[in-house]
């Protein structure tokens, strides 16, 4: 019976690991994506989210609880002398160590040791102690209970880590960890001193009120090393039962996620399930969408934008920040799969740009070149577009693939822009020529418009080609 139960088990917690991958990851894994450009921050709320699974202890993983989490010993020498007096603190139980916040994460770069800080509020130490010598002038040995509790604790922690492959699948390791502690409050003291001695009893309390510092500084060292190898165990016990792609998810495992609606092909609604569908999307563009390789969006940034409209006129913007361009409203989306076309009909109430600029040539009648900051205000924006797509196969899955975005119509709106610098060292020239400039603006587009057009062409469908590129049909649009 003991060996069907033995055996029962084992293949539970076989199953459990098999299972254990990106799409299955357990409760006690926030997962992080590549690509997200926030990893950071991600990974720093999965450490926080991993606080209470430590202080109940995994058991999948075979992870006591760390509440209390157990210290074999750490032997103090305080006084000096052939009579110095020691304490020996032994079966140590440390209590809130699992409330912890991590406010600082710098990954390993260029063999460079990863680094973090760690904030403990308090912790709480329970111990057996034996102590000998002499504390003053009294004899001091004996035993009893310890007791201390140290507040605000700060863990500056320096590791390097390195990468295994086991059964396919690559695990991280933690092969090294150096730790640093400061605190700024600490009560220490004894009690249930052998034989009930009060005068000793005091002494020690009073050595370890007075004394506090002092003694935390003899402890530091041990208690450094200590810590560390526990740190290290504790993450080796998870990185070595959870594959790296479980909490961070490269961009080949990355699935659709749960904010995302499914539209099947053969609904009835499907194209007003498709614009339920980005509707239900625009929030989450604010700050990207790293599972779809979407940058965020407010402000989106380009690296730079070139405009080239013949006769010797170039401008170039650079550092270019987009705002609000997640607000859009959409009047009509279409897809067509039959034909591989996609129409979209959309708007801006209201974008800002900001951008580092250079321009050279003649505009209107002015002959510019100048560069600077430039800042400008777009409103009632109107943009209707065709992409038309076709089919490739990769690894057996058809996905579709936008060579071009036909702009059909675009209305600019009522713009505003603000050329800083135009002409060096005269500001009342730059100012009358942006006066000019936004007053014969709508001529000024109409000039740039293939060369506008072509641009925002490719920067949408860089956009969208992201997605299609990423998902197969049946995985964006099942059957």
């Amino acid at each position: 019976m003991l060996s069907k139960i033995v055996t029962i088990t084992g293949v539970l917690l076989l199953a459990d690991c098999l299972e254990m991958d990106a799409d299955h990851p357990p409760p006690y894994v926030k997962q992080c994506y590549q690509g997200d450009p926030k990893v950071i921050e991600c990974f720093k709320s999965a450490l926080e989210h991993l606080r209470p699974y430590l202080a109940a202890g995994i058991t999948e993983v075979e992870l006591p609880s760390v509440e209390p989490f157990l210290m074999d010993e750490l032997t103090l020498s305080l006084t000096g002398g052939p009579n110095g007096y020691r304490i020996s603190l032994k079966e140590m139980n440390i209590f809130g160590a699992s409330n912890f916040t991590m406010s600082r994460l710098k990954l390993s770069e260029n063999d460079r040791p990863f680094e973090t800080t760690i904030k403990i509020p308090s912790l709480k130490i329970n111990a057996r102690y034996q102590s000998s010598g002499v504390l003053i002038i009294l004899p001091a040995s004996g035993n009893g209970t310890f007791v201390g509790q140290f507040d605000d604790l700060v863990a500056m922690i320096k590791g390097r880590a390195s990468f295994n492959d086991k059964n396919g699948k690559k695990y991280l390791h933690i092969d090294s960890l150096n730790l640093d502690l400061t605190v700024q409050k600490m009560r220490m003291m004894v009690k249930n001193v052998y034989r009930n001695n009060r005068i000793l009893t005091e002494a020690i309390n009073l050595f370890l009120r007075e004394n506090g510092q002092e003694v935390f500084k003899i402890m530091l060292p041990q208690l450094k090393k200590k810590l560390a190898t526990l740190f290290m165990s504790i993450s080796n016990k998870l990185l070595t039962n959870v594959p790296l792609e479980v909490f961070y998810v490269p961009v080949s495992k990355q699935g659709l996620t749960s904010y995302i609606e499914k539209c099947h092909q053969n609904d009835t609604d499907f194209n007003k399930c498709l614009l339920k569908a980005v509707q239900t999307l625009k929030p989450h563009l604010q700050d990207g969408i790293p599972e779809f390789r979407l940058p965020k969006m407010n402000p989106l940034i380009l690296p730079e934008v070139g405009l080239d409209a013949g006769g010797g006129f170039q401008a170039k913007f650079v550092n270019v920040e987009i705002y609000d361009a997640d607000k859009f409203t959409i009047k009509d989306f279409d897809i067509d799969l039959d034909t591989n076309k996609i129409k979209f009909d959309m708007g801006f109430d209201h974008i800002r740009i900001k951008a580092q600029y250079s321009i050279v040539g003649k505009v209107l009648f002015f002959n510019l070149d100048g560069s600077g900051p430039a800042d400008g205000n777009i409103t009632d924006v109107k943009v209707m577009a065709t992409m038309l797509g076709r089919r490739q196969f990769k690894q057996g899955k058809q996905y579709l693939v936008f060579p071009e975005l036909d702009i059909e119509s675009i209305d600019f709106g009522q713009p505003n822009f603000h050329f800083y610098n135009l002409f060096k060292n005269n500001p009342e020239l730059t100012e009358q020529t942006n006066k000019i400039l936004n007053a014969n603006m709508d001529q000024l587009l109409e000039d740039l418009r293939p060369t506008l057009e072509t641009t925002i062409g490719k920067t949408v469908l860089e956009f969208v080609s992201r997605v299609f590129n990423r998902f197969s049909v049946d995985e964006l649009f099942p059957k």
